[in-house]
């Protein structure tokens, strides 16, 4: 999600997308059950997230208590699970309130703000096979009146629309190893953020991350 996009700029908005994708339904009728969640950028390795915060972590994250959610400090990461009919309506609802908080309602079926205005998603993509991948997702964000599309456009339109960060959601594989260094600046900067071409391709900028 592109953060310097203003319908993404309430993290409201953004968790209630979260709460909209169904991960295993997708898993299962496009990929035939061969993918695994992954709860972190670090997954499989000794630096994957799992747990409470403790230790040095713990002690790195006090220093920005109040610049991050207080739930980072009493509730373990966990990703919605969509494993019943029954979790659909009840993770879609969950998105629905979270859109709600943040000043979105539905008007005739459309999910307006207070100016009337309906939030828009464009899906960017650059090959046919998005469609298919993109269009469960699409399909829920419109049973919240999102207005979401899909647009495919030859590879050198999406590359040229990357690097200048003109997109809504783009699909980015974020490699990490497992002795992380100063590339961690181009994925997570305020600098790199403002850095055409750079790897931070959500627009982080935040002074605690």
């Amino acid at each position: 999600l592109n953060t310097r996009r203003p319908q993404f700029q309430d993290r409201r908005v953004r968790e209630a997308l979260t709460w909209a994708f169904d991960f295993e339904s997708m898993n299962r009728n496009l990929f035939y059950g061969l993918y695994s969640r992954t709860t972190s950028y670090f997954q499989g390795g000794e630096l994957a997230s799992s747990g409470l915060p403790q230790g040095l972590e713990l002690e790195i994250l006090e220093t920005v208590r109040d610049e991050v959610p207080e739930e980072v400090f009493t509730q373990e990461f966990t990703l919605p699970v969509f494993d019943s009919p029954q979790a659909l309506r009840q993770n879609l609802r969950r998105a629905s309130q979270l859109l709600a908080e943040a000043g979105w309602k539905v008007e005739g079926g459309r999910l307006v703000n207070a100016r009337g205005e309906q939030l828009r998603i464009e899906f960017l993509g650059r090959d046919p096979g998005d469609e298919r991948v993109n269009g469960p997702f699409i399909d829920n964000l419109r049973r919240l009146g999102i207005d979401a599309t899909l647009r495919i456009v030859d590879i050198t339109q999406y590359i040229n629309r990357v690097r200048s960060f003109d997109y809504d959601v783009v699909t980015s594989v974020l490699m990490q190893s497992q002795s992380p260094g100063n590339e961690q600046r181009e994925f997570w900067s305020s600098q790199a953020a403002d850095m055409p071409g750079s790897r931070n391709v959500a627009g982080i900028r935040d002074p605690a991350v």
